[in-house]
């Protein structure tokens, strides 16, 4: 009976071996000359978790490049001069550019990732300005985790300072599929200046702002300080905020996990939305006596600046940042749909009012005052 089944059961003949694949670990999308290009970034195994690896030894990573006129085609295209099997269950995240972006390439982006066995729907969206193929070469500061940077750890980094939350394919897909949504998508760019060592400046992930898209239509970038109201309309961990005396700045705070609530105003004729943020805050810098009346006073100030302003940036580019359409659409169902067109419902720059409430924590009198007057 052994010798029978030896015969009739198979083994794992059929079974790809680790060591023949290369696995892409990065998928970029751009749209140059009437043309589709993909990158796919594959990184050097052989420097993962390796403290012997150096630089000397070989390339952290690789980038494949190809154009076409659809994105799987073109991935076929690079299959050709692959020199092993291309494995696709490790891939982390895509990038798409400003331009794939304004030609529709996201939702072939998407249709592809999904219907494709080997992906998954955890994959880390983003959009760029900047050179795709710079980005994909960019690796981490040290060469023994070269796929470790600021885009596949983002939640390490946004625990320390949270400006914009990643977003993955299931979450986008969500985004574009709901009536009333926009689609968030992180921001980044290359920076070029900020990191050195002692031979050269070293090029660095930096995330700016936001892409906004919906199914149909690509909105626009917002970047810069034009987002930093959206922080507070999230979930966030830290958020950094300068205390200024005139143009002079005089304390620095952290506020620590904000919590936001929207609240929806029936006039008739007119629906207004509440917007209520409260949050504790650490007194990190002091940089001239102050008074904590004078701190939560300026931080109300800063913070409703900052809600209004990445608001009306968005208003600029007909896109409801802050979701109140779909806030009314979960409250008040009736109301929404006499008002609203295609999904959406009409907004203004005074459909919205801020009220801020600020408790700072761990604070006396010692702590107001500059360390050495």
């Amino acid at each position: 009976m052994l010798v029978f089944f030896l015969l009739i059961l198979s083994g794992c003949w059929d079974i790809d071996e680790a060591d023949r694949m290369d696995y892409v670990h990065a998928v970029g999308v751009d749209y140059v000359d009437d043309e589709i290009v993909v990158y796919l970034q594959i990184p050097n195994l052989g420097s993962l978790g390796s403290p012997d690896y150096t630089s000397e030894m070989g390339r952290s990573v690789v980038v494949a490049k190809e154009r076409g006129e659809n994105i799987s085609s073109i991935i076929h295209r690079i299959y050709q001069s692959a020199q092993r099997k291309l494995y696709f269950g490790h891939t982390t995240l895509v990038i798409l550019s400003e331009e794939a972006l304004r030609h529709g390439l996201l939702n072939q982006a998407i249709d592809l990732m999904n219907r494709f066995p080997q992906t998954r729907y955890g994959i880390e969206m983003f959009a760029t300005q900047s050179n795709i193929e710079e980005l994909l070469d960019v690796t981490t500061l040290f060469e023994n985790a070269s796929v470790l940077t600021r885009v596949t750890d983002l939640e390490n980094t946004y625990e320390m300072s949270s400006l914009v939350k990643n977003i993955n394919m299931r979450e986008l897909m969500i985004q574009l599929d709901e009536p009333g949504y926009d689609g968030i998508i992180p921001a980044i760019e290359l920076n070029k200046g900020t990191w050195a060592d002692e031979t050269e400046t070293i090029n660095a992930i930096e995330t700016v702002g936001v892409a906004l898209v919906t199914s149909d239509r690509y909105c626009g970038f917002i970047l810069g300080d034009h987002i930093k109201g959206l922080r507070w309309l999230q979930k966030s961990e830290r958020i950094a905020v300068t205390v200024y005396e005139g143009e002079k700045p005089i304390s620095e705070i952290v506020l620590v996990r904000p919590k936001h609530k929207i609240s929806i105003v029936d006039n008739g004729e007119k629906v207004t939305f509440e917007i209520r943020v409260r949050s504790r805050g650490i007194v990190t810098e002091v940089l001239e006596n102050i008074t904590e009346d004078k701190i939560i006073k300026s931080l109300k100030k800063t913070i409703e600046k900052e809600i209004r302003k990445t608001y009306l940036a968005a208003l600029e580019l007909e896109s409801d940042i802050y979701r109140l359409s779909e806030e009314l659409y979960r409250s008040k169902f009736k109301k929404w749909k006499e008002i609203e067109e295609r999904g959406a419902i009409p907004l203004d720059e005074n459909s919205i009012v801020v009220n801020v409430n600020i408790d700072l924590i761990d604070t006396s009198v010692d702590k107001l005052e500059p360390t050495i007057p």
